[in-house]
């Protein structure tokens, strides 16, 4: 790190110097091209010969002009020059060498120049170590990328690999995994509705052609589903087809069961549409009905995590830090079966080992 401050610091003093010399070579320039009130008056006296040759000015008159030219080209070549000025050049080429040399002074004091930047592979480690539910969701996407390199065939994981870039703000990530899950399963409408959802995100909410296609494949593989009959419904009235839009929502409102909490948006949006003649810019009021997690919906990608740490478990469970980890995870999730059958098969696994089962009995005691 030192290193990169003392090239830092010598870039930004050649930088200067190279400023102050093309400064200096433009001064140069100017200088060498004269004064141009002589050259003005030297073409004046040219053009007097000029007017007196064509007959325009009587020769007479031609020395009195001539003369008065003369003079005044006698005063501006005799005219002192002013005394070029320095001080600026000296505050840039100070500024160029000291504001470096004050960085590395600055970041000696306070800073950890010994201290080598962590490796984006040992982060990861260490966040696939924690506790899952302590993880943002950019560090849950890290370690799901990570997993799914070992798992590549596992399209759940891929699922819950979407859910967590999209939290993280990941939408052209989340579109990816997603198109990798439906290249392995293209039979699953969710899968199907998920990556429609995704290209609407890139498209900031507009329903394009990618996403009307994926939409349309999710209600061929399941007629009836009512988050592609939904969004292809709003594509409609998007694209001018107002009767046509407000017809097949009138047509999913009426299919919805009674105790769905998504029919009083759906025809809040119906009565504002028809209203209006045109959609609410602030986005669907009706939403992806129960059942298909939201591209935001991070939980699910813990809960994908937790799993994915489960399941490693079962093959290599000479971990008591992974079962520790795993039965606080469920406990944080408030997953209480799942937590008991885990804590059960871990204090099996260690039951000579009183030091392990103590450690499984607090982390079965986080709260909840």
């Amino acid at each position: 790190m030192i290193v990169f401050w003392v090239i830092a610091a010598g870039l930004s003093a050649a930088a200067g110097g190279l400023v102050l010399a093309s400064a200096q070579r433009m001064k140069q320039g100017s200088a060498e091209a004269g004064d141009p009130a002589v050259a003005l008056l030297q073409r004046q006296m040219s053009e007097i010969d000029d007017l007196v040759a064509r007959g325009l000015l009587d020769p007479g008159e031609r020395d009195g002009a001539r003369t008065e030219a003369a003079r005044r080209l006698l005063q501006a070549a005799d005219r002192p020059s002013a005394p070029a000025r320095s001080g600026g050049e000296r505050i840039v080429l100070a500024t160029a060498i000291l504001a470096p040399a004050a960085a590395v002074f600055i970041y000696l004091l306070v800073g950890s120049p010994g201290t080598p930047d962590a490796a984006l592979g040992s982060r990861v480690a260490a966040w696939r170590a924690s506790d899952p539910s302590t993880l943002t969701a950019g560090q849950i996407a890290a370690v799901l990328t990570q997993v799914s390199v070992e798992r590549p065939g596992d399209t759940e994981l891929l699922r819950n690999l979407a859910l967590a870039r999209q939290g993280a703000g990941d939408r052209y990530g989340a579109a990816k995994a997603l198109r990798q899950a439906v290249a392995l399963k293209p039979d699953d409408p969710v899968l199907w509705s998920l990556l429609g959802e995704a290209f609407m995100s890139l498209s900031d909410g507009r329903i394009g052609v990618d996403a009307r296609r994926a939409f349309g494949e999710a209600l061929r593989l399941q007629p009836g589903a009512p988050v592609p009959r939904y969004f292809l419904a709003r594509a409609k009235v998007e694209t001018g087809d107002l009767a046509g839009g407000l017809a097949d929502w009138r047509s999913l409102l009426a299919d919805l069961p009674a105790a769905d909490d998504r029919r009083a948006g759906l025809a809040a949006e119906i009565a504002s549409v028809q209203k209006t003649g045109k959609l609410d810019q602030t986005g669907p009021a009706a939403g992806p009905p129960s059942g298909n997690a939201g591209a935001g919906d991070v939980g699910s990608a813990i809960r994908g995590m937790v799993a994915g740490l489960a399941s490693r478990l079962e093959s290599q469970p000479d971990d008591p830090d992974g079962w520790a980890r795993l039965i606080r995870a469920y406990a944080v999730l408030g997953e209480t079966e799942k937590q008991a059958a885990a804590l059960a098969r871990a204090q099996q696994q260690f039951r000579d080992r009183p030091d392990v089962l103590q450690r499984l009995k607090t982390a079965s005691e986080a709260p909840q």
